[in-house]
């Protein structure tokens, strides 16, 4: 009753008359408390979140015990509670709070005061690593800091890969954005101070946002494509086209304060040592798609005769610094060589058009040259003034442009015989239609003539199926009788 241990004197038993002595020792109820130790907080980053473990203490004894938990240490830890009971069988969790603010290994200890076992010691390590996003080229060997678009057209688009790589020990999110206060900002001396704000619609990302884990790696497409859909006036496009402009992009990594917030305000990213955003520049120049047709005037290719020909000559100049294709398109009457082709860089194309006509009348067409070029681009990021381009897309077209061109056949009276055929005769002369038809005429009453030695077309008559001569004249002779009863009744009803 004491609560100590007490041992009675010893007191002699008999086995088979035999004495014998029969220690009888008393332990009173009594706590027996314990824990695991030591307590691991991993590795994390400097971004002020708080990281939490627990302890459970177990009393394994009898009776209720106490203890008590002491820290006096330089790092950001707290551990509650610190001092209670627990009772016989039982356990109860000890929560510890570590506060991941300063880089470091660390390791802590603190005193444990166990009722029933005397002093312990709780110890506490983990390290604290420097967590940052980083932009690299796309084979991952080296930091970006700029991406170079060089010099795109209008309606193409300049994709350059890039590679972001959470060099940290925990998961991120990240977000991409357009710094908008130095949008347009240009290279090269301008009485204009600022490109037009859609210049920022132009640059994209993709993706633009998303979750990135530990020491993992995403390929970041960014694009330039200074397109009518982005630029909606004449003015915008004027704006913009043939001037270098830097852009900055931020691209900003995503995480949690204790306030429960998402952070994406880089002041605070600063203030708290958090994790840096990324800062990327962008350049580029937009350049109008130069071509040139001289002269640039109606075509007028004057007068000819059917199977008699005009021409004239125009010039298509590519005054940009890439190559460009042509295409012209198909017209009745008007022959264009070549009608497809590649003009390089600084360097003009002779185009001939022809007109030659195949039935009488005037003809004024409408020519339309369309310009094209690869739509889509894939180049490599470096410091090179253009980059160099790694993959192209298909082709599309950039512009189109119409050339007017005019033309009319005649007939000479002097001509009738060599181009319908021989007035002495009757013969009508054989056309390019008549090549693909029977080896004799419908009619066999009828006569042409060849095409270059204009000698009569044979004519093959099949004497088991073609008309008699009496079987044709009443042939004509019926036809002859519908007509003139069709124009009469066209008289009667006009009366």
């Amino acid at each position: 009753s004491s609560g100590i241990n007490a041992e009675w004197p010893l007191r002699p038993g008999f086995v088979d008359n035999n004495p014998v002595v029969v220690p009888i020792k008393v332990f009173p109820p009594s706590p027996k408390l314990e824990f695991e130790s030591p307590v691991s907080f991993g590795i994390s980053i400097p971004d002020g979140l708080v990281l939490t473990r627990y302890v459970d203490i177990k009393n394994n004894g009898k009776r209720a015990g106490n203890f008590r938990i002491d820290y006096a240490g330089d790092q950001p830890i707290k551990i509650f509670p610190c001092v209670g009971t627990i009772e016989p069988d039982c356990s109860r969790s000890i929560k510890i709070e570590f506060t991941s603010s300063d880089l470091g290994v660390w390791e802590e200890i603190a005193g444990v005061e166990l009722e029933g076992s005397g002093y312990m010691e709780l110890r506490m390590y983990g390290e604290v690593r420097p967590s940052s996003l980083m932009l690299l080229n796309i084979s991952g060997t080296s930091h970006l800091q700029l991406i170079n678009f060089g010099s795109t057209l209008f309606e193409c688009e300049k994709f350059q890969p890039a590679v972001l790589f959470n060099n940290g020990p925990t998961s991120l999110g990240f977000v991409i954005i357009l710094e908008e206060g130095g949008v347009g900002q240009e290279i090269k001396a301008s009485e204009d101070k600022a490109l037009p704000h859609s210049i920022s619609s132009c640059i994209t990302a993709s993706p633009n946002q998303g979750g990135i884990g530990p020491y993992e790696k995403v390929v970041i497409n960014f694009c330039f494509s200074p397109s009518s859909t982005f630029l909606q006036s004449e003015w915008e496009r004027g704006k913009l086209a043939n001037k270098e402009f830097v852009l900055f992009m931020h691209i900003v990594p995503i995480t949690t304060v204790p306030s429960g917030r998402m952070l994406i305000d880089s002041q605070y990213i600063k203030q708290n040592k958090l994790t840096p955003l990324v800062e990327i520049g962008v350049t580029g120049k937009a350049v109008e798609i130069d071509v040139t047709v001289a002269p640039n005037i109606l075509h007028d290719l004057g007068a000819c005769e059917v199977g008699s020909i005009t021409d004239t000559t125009i010039t298509l100049t590519n005054s940009n610094t890439m190559p460009l294709q042509f295409n012209f398109s198909k017209i009745a009457h008007f022959t264009i060589s070549p009608s497809s082709g590649k003009i390089e860089a600084g360097q003009d194309v002779q185009i001939h058009i022809t007109f030659c006509p195949s039935q009488f009348g005037s003809f004024s067409k409408k020519v339309q040259l369309d310009i094209l070029g690869i739509g889509n681009y894939i180049t490599d990021t470096n410091d090179d003034p253009e980059p160099k381009i790694i993959a192209t897309g298909k082709l599309k077209v950039l512009k189109q442009i119409n050339i007017q061109v005019k033309g009319v056949c005649t007939v000479s009276n002097l001509n009738k015989l060599n181009k319908l055929g021989d007035i002495n005769t009757g013969a009508r002369k054989q056309t390019k239609f008549d090549l693909y038809s029977s080896i004799r005429p419908s009619n066999d009453r009828s006569h042409s003539l060849t095409v270059f030695t204009k000698q009569a077309r044979y004519s093959y008559v099949d004497e088991d199926y073609a008309y008699t001569e009496e079987e044709q004249d009443e042939r004509e002779e019926h036809r002859d009788k519908k007509e003139k009863y069709r124009l009469r009744l066209c008289v009667d009803t006009t009366a």
